[in-house]
């Protein structure tokens, strides 16, 4: 076995336990930071990964966790599901003698467990929040609440503001703590609202259903899990339901898979890494990814180039493809390019919802209409 192939499955058995899911290729950073803490401790890699599996230090495997998670988030992301969610909170907490329960999964660096104590704190409703992660320096950052924008209007406190600390009350609010959405057994559900937005697309499709099962045996059953519309293209099990608001399930009263999701014994399907130098550059995506999908985990992981290019070549195959017209007005979004996004959005809510597939076709014309209504304010 080469050095390269050794490496890449010492990371495997270091990182996908803390992680909970293997990718198709670590990202080359991963192999930056190998490569430099072992020169810096005056030893190779492969030993270098040995004495953190042995477990003589944890600083490597944190610094890969940092690695290898994409931390790509932002406050009030997809703004469209904050204003349904304070449209439905009051009615769930007029159901409740006590603050409502939320768990904010992969949480990264915390903007989406404040979106959502801001939001609540909008709504009028008490709220107590649990946000976790697997990268224990996401969750530091999270924990600090100071945020800086280089860009005005990024952060909370009006269109001008580029700065933003927490205060007190929020904060008060919200647990922050490491833990992998693959093991929840840990944390004290059940939950009224669970987030859940924009990982589930990293999973691979046979292990989405089963995640989603394991998550809605923490949700209350009037409760609601709330997916983020690129994870809408994966698959929903039969125990949850969609609802009229694009990414919002609700348990459908079928009771869940009895056997609870466990990490798949199966071994990670690493393609052979190419090496430039020390470092090794992993081989691209396979071309049997589903174009959605793939374009979807470029979005996930803040590539909205990657994903127009990838969804162009989709449209021109299929120009009445409602998912696909969606998620480019999500990239050219994320690009800030408002007056294009806003015409895709239109082209989207124009499509024949019939045709969507894994998705509730007619709830994602609404949400494109609504996108294309604000963006024209």
């Amino acid at each position: 076995m080469t050095d390269t192939a050794l490496i890449a499955r010492l990371i495997d058995r270091l990182l996908v336990p803390r992680i909970g899911h293997p990718p198709g290729n670590w990202p080359r950073r991963v192999y930056e930071v190998i490569q430099r803490m072992a020169e810096a401790a005056g030893t190779d890699p492969v030993q270098l990964l040995n004495r953190a599996l042995a477990g003589e230090s944890t600083r490597l495997g944190d610094a890969l966790v940092d690695a290898a998670t994409v931390g790509h988030t932002s406050f009030f992301r997809h703004a469209e599901q904050f204003a349904e969610l304070r449209a439905r909170l009051p009615a769930i907490a007029s159901k409740r003698r006590r603050p409502l329960k939320v768990w904010c999964a992969a949480c990264s660096t915390g903007e989406e467990a404040y979106s959502v104590a801001l939001a609540a704190e909008q709504a009028g409703v008490a709220i107590e929040i649990l946000a976790t992660d697997v990268n224990p320096v996401a969750i530091q950052i999270a924990r600090v609440g100071h945020y800086h924008s280089t860009r005005p209007g990024r952060v909370p406190g009006g269109p001008a503001s580029r700065s933003w600390n927490a205060p007190p009350h929020l904060k008060e609010r919200i647990a922050f703590a490491v833990a992998s959405i693959v093991e929840p057994d840990a944390l004290l559900g059940p939950f009224d609202v669970i987030f859940c937005r924009n990982v589930l697309i990293y999973f691979d499709r046979e292990d989405v259903a089963e995640i989603l099962a394991t998550l809605s045996e923490l949700l209350r059953p009037d409760g609601m899990l709330i997916i983020s519309p690129a994870d809408a293209v994966l698959p929903i099990p039969s125990c949850l339901a969609r609802t009229s608001a694009a990414g919002f399930l609700k348990p459908s009263g079928e009771a869940p898979m009895s056997a609870r999701w466990v990490l798949p014994n199966r071994p990670a399907t690493l393609r052979p890494p190419v090496s430039v130098g020390a470092i090794p550059v992993v081989a691209p995506q396979s071309p049997s990814e589903p174009p959605l999908v793939r374009a979807a985990r470029l979005l996930g992981a803040g590539d909205p180039s990657g994903a127009e290019l990838v969804l162009t070549e989709l449209l021109n195959r299929d120009p009445g493809h409602i998912s696909g017209w969606f998620l480019l007005g999500e990239a050219l979004l994320q690009r800030d390019e408002r007056a294009q996004a806003r015409a895709v959005f239109l082209r989207a809510s124009r499509c024949d919802p019939s045709r969507a597939e894994d998705v509730d076709g007619e709830a994602l014309r609404r949400a494109a209409l609504s996108r294309a209504t604000a963006l024209g304010a």
